[in-house]
Formats: structure tokens, sequence, C-alpha cells
């Protein structure tokens, strides 16, 4: 007769501080890749109650959404600056970076002579592990460019040809530390205005997805896949759309938004049938609120 095993004890005092418990809420460390226009600034502006530090002036012409804070910075100095502010006091959930290789140009313009002793990478490097210390959501931009990868490097792909996939724009040590060290990495693309946003590396670009609650890809408009982002999560974007918040939900969106937050085979699959329909996700929703109205 086997003996049973008895439970564990609780970790003592002295262990305690080691020990880690679960928490789906913890901030998560974003880079939001993609190239000029697919949508990046926009989805900082939409995170919960974010700082979007601009450094290449590109939320000049967006609206800033309700709970949004927009702060320019034009050199390092004035980086370091704010930097220190924020150490002191962090009212925001969520610190942003508009554009991460704009912000690497701001330090190599500040210290070029600390390139020859690669006083660049371990000088940028800090400064962003000092953000992350913050205890909010960081959220990185970067544009992206076609890099070679060797054969058999790139994940999930056979084949003996070598592979040209979007990667950030940063030198390669300082990109591959980036890829490793934050929790999501999205990549995102417009194709004559419909907009993608990919959790997964592909063939195309480099993407990954920490948390294990995120779709392949959403595929949409750029508010459509924004929403069916931060339910996946399980992030109050209320306080920043006070107006989205306040809008009834149809029967037909719940269930259209049940297929966004499933197993991302079958939101593929409802994609790949929608469109050999010859339907959009707003014909859809359509025809699903008749159904549930009775109609």
């Amino acid at each position: 007769m086997s003996k049973l095993t008895p439970p564990l004890p609780p970790p003592t005092s002295a262990l305690r501080r080691f020990v880690v418990n679960a928490n789906s809420s913890a901030p998560l460390t974003w880079v939001v890749s993609g190239l000029a226009g697919s949508g990046k600034s926009s989805l900082l502006l939409s995170f919960p109650r974010p700082l979007v530090i601009d450094v290449e002036g590109s939320t000049h012409h967006k609206q800033i959404p309700q709970g949004a804070t927009v702060a320019e910075v034009r050199s390092w100095s004035d980086f370091r600056a704010l930097l220190a502010a924020l150490k002191q006091e962090c009212p925001f959930e969520t610190v942003a970076i508009d554009t991460l290789d704009a912000l690497w140009v701001l330090l190599a313009g500040h210290a070029p002579q600390w390139q020859e002793h690669g006083q660049l990478y371990a000088t940028f490097k800090s400064a962003l592990e000092e953000l992350r210390c913050l205890g909010v959501h960081l959220a990185l931009s970067a544009h992206v460019q076609r890099v070679i990868l060797p054969v058999g490097q790139a994940s999930g792909r056979g084949g003996r040809e070598p592979l040209r996939q979007y990667r950030v724009d940063l030198r390669e040590k300082l990109r591959l530390w980036l890829e490793g060290w934050a929790d999501v990495v999205l990549y995102l693309c417009e194709s004559q205005g419909r907009y993608s946003l990919s959790s997964r590396s592909s063939q195309e670009a480099f993407a990954k997805d920490r948390t294990g609650r995120l779709g392949r890809t959403l595929q949409g408009t750029a508010e459509e896949n924004r929403a069916a982002l931060w339910r996946a999560l399980d992030l109050d974007r209320s306080r920043a759309t006070p107006s989205a918040a306040a809008k009834p939900v149809a029967d037909s969106e719940v269930a259209v938004d049940a297929v966004d937050a499933a197993n991302p085979d079958l939101l593929e699959l409802f994609h790949q049938e929608r469109k050999r329909a010859g339907l959009s996700v707003e014909q859809v929703r359509a025809f699903l609120n008749r159904r549930f109205q009775g109609k």
C-alpha cells in the first residue's frame, strides 16, 4: 500500500522573499514592432493610463485619448531627467517609448565616444532596466528591418535557404537581448487599410508571447485588433476610453469577441472561413446581431 506524500510546509520567513506566486496581472514588458504607418504609436496610446515618451514627434498629428499623457524628449539629457522624475513619482500604469531606435540615436549623439568601448550598449540597456523597475507596464515601439537569418535559425521553419525576416531595427547584440528580455514582442502590419497584429513568429517577422494568452494573429481594423488584445489580457481600458466603456455591447460583439479570445487555431479558422465567404468582420457582427435579436 502506497503512502500519501505529506503536504510541503509553508516557506520560512527566510525563504518567503524568494518564493514567487503566479500573478496574471503583473506588469509586462512589451516591444511593439512594425514598419512606418503600421499603428505602433496608436497602440501605445491605447495602453492602460500610459505616459508615452515621444522621441521622434510621432504623436503630433494624433488625437490623444482621454487618460493618456504624452511627454516629448529631444535629447538624451532630457530623457535622463524625465527618468529621474519618474523614479520619484510615477502616477501611470504604463510608460511607453516611441520609438526605441530613435532613443538609441539620441544616446549615440550624446556620447559618440562611448561607441568604441561598448558603453553605448551598457548605458542603453541600463536605462531600459531602470524603466522596468518602475513597476508598471513598459511598452517600447520600434521600427523593423529585414534581417538575413542563417539556415535553421528561424524557429518552426525547415528548409535549406536562409530566411529574410523582419526584426527590430537595432544593433544585433542589443536586438537579441531585447527579444529575450521582453515578455511580449508584437509585429504590426498594414496592407490596403487592413491591419494584422502577430504575437508569434512567422516567416515574415519575429514575435513572441510569454503570457500564452494571445492569439496567433489578429486581423481587422486597428481598433478591433487593439480591443481584442486588451480583452485577451483582461486589462482594464475603461479609464483611458470612458466613452467606449459606456457604450452598450451587443450580443453579436460578444459572440465574435469570444472567438478572438479562444484558441489561436479557432481564431485562424474563423478568419479563413470568413474570407472564403467574402465577409468582413462587420458583416459577421451584423448577421449575429440580427440572429440574436430574433430578426
